[in-house]
């Protein structure tokens, strides 16, 4: 692919229909749609990243890589991928089998995906209607008081404006790099290839 049609490919679905889908969804407060689609979409930008979109053993290591490589929280460059989830008192853990686990995909992603809730207990998704986001990352731990216990607990929080707002600031980096690396321009194109022909057979 050479600059012009991968201007042409993001202009139309990434910068066009992701974007415009996710700011219509806000807007009209589907939360759980929104927080899904964002996930979602995390997961198709680290495929085309990495090369690998279209490979389905390939969509934790797809999320992993553009969590690591461009999603950050202000100067917190690692936020996301430290961001510690505990799950009826105990911290899920990082790593599984030797294998690098981030809770954004296995709590987050995969809860949305599968279960439709987020996993574990005390979790919430906010946003607010008018698009807006506030200082706060896309996920957090807030304490609030528990009307049923009558005390304050801590609950976890998926803000969806606040995550989109994330998740463009990291695809906007890799659009600028994508157009100057030619490693990341053939990952592009492998990537392409491979949904082409997973929509085919």
């Amino acid at each position: 692919m050479d600059k012009t049609e991968i201007i042409e490919f993001f202009d139309e679905y990434i910068f066009g229909f992701i974007y415009s889908d996710i700011e219509k969804g806000i807007k009209s407060g589907a939360n759980y749609l929104v927080a899904l689609g964002l996930l979602s979409y995390s997961e198709f930008i680290g495929g085309l990243l990495t090369g690998k979109s279209g490979i389905s053993s390939e969509s934790e290591s797809n999320f992993n890589a553009f969590q690591e490589k461009y999603l950050s929280y202000e100067y917190e460059t690692n936020y996301y991928c430290d961001f510690q989830i505990t799950i009826a008192g105990t911290p899920y853990p990082n790593s599984v089998r030797g294998k690098q686990h981030y809770a954004l995909y296995t709590i987050f992603r995969c809860g949305l995906v599968h279960e439709y809730f987020i996993k574990g207990n005390n979790t919430v998704i906010a946003n607010s209607l008018d698009n807006k986001a506030n200082s706060k990352a896309g996920i957090y731990w807030k304490e609030v008081f528990d009307e049923d216990s009558g005390k304050k607990i801590e609950k976890m929080f998926f803000h969806t404006n606040n995550y989109f707002r994330d998740f463009k600031k990291a695809v906007n980096s890799y659009f600028e790099n994508l157009l100057i690396d030619t490693t990341l321009q053939g990952n592009l194109k492998n990537s392409l290839n491979n949904l082409n022909k997973s929509i085919s057979k």
